[in-house]
């Protein structure tokens, strides 16, 4: 998609296809956010890891140890399930 695009001028403002184009577009740019930001974590993940194991595997939240079964599942995790499950039923701070 994004090279067929490349190779077009499109510009969805005048452009009767632009709508559907930009469209298409927003899954595929969404995508690539959730893409990056996963990286992002398994960054982060690895730099725990380097500074030993008192860090990759701890609750960020209670301190206690992360199964190995959920890191195996999602090694960017940074909380144990209790601490995560908790955290996903309190409602978001208000910035």
């Amino acid at each position: 998609m994004v090279t067929a695009n490349a190779l077009i001028a499109v510009d969805d403002d005048y452009d009767p296809q632009g709508g559907s184009a930009a469209f298409e577009r927003a899954p595929v740019a969404a995508l690539l956010e959730q893409a990056h930001q996963h990286v992002e974590e398994l960054d982060q993940a690895l730099e725990r890891l380097e500074q030993g194991r008192r860090r990759y595997g701890d609750c960020e939240t209670c301190g206690g140890t992360i199964p190995p079964e959920r890191l195996d599942i999602r090694p960017a995790a940074t909380t144990c399930v209790h601490c995560a499950q908790h955290n996903a039923r309190r409602p978001p701070d208000p910035a």
